[in-house]
């Protein structure tokens, strides 16, 4: 009996995230004006920040951490672009390991989302968004 290849998992666009050094210049504010978002709910983070929604999608997400950016960089910059998938967080593991790229796991506070954020090299971090399951590996909580 021939088994059906499994289908491969269906991604999509998720969110950008950009964090600001300076939420004073207004460059996410700016942004969220011309794609028409409207500031909305964000998990309870320990971390500041702001969400702007597109509908009832937070396609952007807002960082407020002077600490992380340095010098030389702009008050305001990328920190990662995510994407969203039905996959399992069991079935990503193995191939996540044996990518050999850095990646943590996090559990968003007071949701059922695993996030995968996957160090692509120096400059670009990805994350990947997964729905939780009780046979999931512990994630960390932020």
């Amino acid at each position: 009996m021939d088994t059906a290849p499994t289908p491969p998992e269906h991604w999509q666009f998720d969110h950008l995230s950009l964090v600001t050094s300076s939420p004073a210049d207004g460059t996410a504010s700016v942004l969220a004006d011309l794609l028409g978002l409207r500031p909305g709910y964000r998990p309870p983070f320990p971390f500041p920040g702001r969400w702007f929604y597109n509908g009832d999608q937070a396609s952007l997400h807002v960082i407020d951490a002077p600490a992380t950016l340095s010098p030389e960089t702009t008050a305001t910059a990328i920190s990662h672009i995510a994407f969203r998938s039905d996959a399992s967080l069991n079935s990503l593991l193995p191939r996540l390991n044996a990518t050999g790229k850095p990646y943590r796991v996090m559990r968003i506070p007071e949701q059922q989302t695993v996030q995968i954020f996957v160090q692509m090299n120096k400059e670009l971090l990805i994350e990947l968004d997964v729905p939780a399951s009780a046979d999931d590996p512990s994630p960390a909580d932020y």
